[in-house]
């Protein structure tokens, strides 16, 4: 008989030889432990008191896990505890007993937000059932929509050589080198002006300024995630199965925005996306001067383009008028629930940013 368990610190060992197992040894044991390391025991969001997420067992072996990952953020203009869901997992023998697992994560987090932002499209279809809904935005959108800023054009053009757009590319393959110079001049003309008081380098999340910065800019968003050290120095600089870079932008010696990135690298194209911005101010001068100061550090990086990924409209007008262009991707699965409806109403109303780095696509 199949019973469900909270988890406890015990279980690690046998979480990790289940997950392994489940993705037929895709990931490493160390890639596992460090996983389970970075949700809980190297998590300083998170207390003994909080829930781990369940276990399914049977004659006490796991056959099935759902994970919960605590997290602190400003929700409605006050600080709170959320969870994010992650590593929904079960045995064939073991689905009967599914729905009660993930049932038991919802009655632990009724209280708060609770996020699932890497639903496969079982799950998918599901989670408007039981209360969840796409994170609120600056804009109604049900699309991800990306900005994409080329560097290597010629990359572009052999990565088209093959498919639909062949018949523009094959033309402009001997040439391609030469617009792929006269272009990466251009582009670098372009993005250098302007922003001679502005410094950008890579942080490795200890800064203090980053702390000042959050304390002076933690009030123009209502709900949205703390940005403080702890935040950056756990989910990123001490993660170790996603690793992105922390980003800073300096005017006139301040701290001014911060920026997480993570490089995509693959046989035929590499891509630096930017996953997360936060502008100590809104003001359209220093957001437009710090853009152009990363899209410069970016174009000077391995990266073959660049992608944005964010929702506000003030971020992608001044993208826009640095040469990037939006595209249309899949749709979104950024999904939140949160029980309480007049804490629900109280976001909605309120200024709000989410960005992808909500949930648990990098922890």
């Amino acid at each position: 008989m199949s019973l469900i368990q909270e988890i406890v610190i015990d279980d690690r060992d046998d979480l990790v030889r289940f997950c392994m197992d489940f993705d037929q040894g895709k990931y490493t044991e160390k890639f596992w432990t460090d996983r389970m390391n970075s949700w809980w025991d190297k998590n300083p969001y998170f207390s003994e008191s909080d829930c781990r997420g369940f276990k399914i067992l049977n004659n006490d072996t796991i056959q099935g896990f759902i994970g919960l990952v605590p997290q602190e953020m400003m929700v409605a203009g006050e600080v709170r505890k959320v969870f994010s869901l992650t590593t929904w997992r079960v045995l064939e023998e073991a689905r009967s007993q599914s729905m009660m697992a993930f049932l038991k994560c919802l009655q632990v987090t009724k209280d708060t937000l609770l996020f699932n932002t890497t639903p496969n499209d079982v799950v998918q279809a599901i989670l408007p059932k039981f209360q969840f809904e796409l994170s609120p935005q600056a804009v109604d959108e049900t699309k991800n929509q990306m900005l994409l800023l080329p560097v290597r054009p010629h990359r572009l053009v052999a990565l088209v050589r093959d498919g639909k757009l062949a018949g523009f590319a094959l033309p402009l393959l001997p040439f391609s080198a030469v617009l792929n110079l006269f272009y990466r001049l251009y582009l670098r003309f372009r993005l250098k002006g302007s922003t001679n008081s502005f410094l950008i380098r890579k942080l490795t999340g200890d800064e203090p300024e980053i702390d000042e910065l959050w304390d002076q800019s933690k009030d123009i968003y209502a709900t949205t995630n703390i940005r403080d050290k702890c935040f950056y120095s756990w989910a990123y600089h001490d993660n170790y199965t996603h690793p992105l870079e922390l980003v800073g932008c300096y005017d006139q010696g301040n701290l001014a925005a911060l920026f997480l990135v993570d490089y995509e690298h693959n046989q035929k194209f590499n891509y630096a996306t930017v996953v997360d911005i936060w502008h100590g101010s809104m003001e359209n001068r220093s957001l437009l001067n710090s853009l152009t100061c990363l899209l410069y550090y970016l174009t000077k990086s391995e990266a073959d383009a660049v992608k944005i990924l964010d929702f506000r409209p003030e971020v992608r007008k001044h993208l826009r008028k640095l040469g990037c262009f939006q595209l249309e991707r899949s749709d979104r699965t950024d999904y939140l629930r949160c029980a309480n409806k007049q804490l629900l109403e109280n976001i909605k109303n309120q200024s709000c940013y989410f960005s992808v780095v909500q949930g648990d696509r990098f922890i």
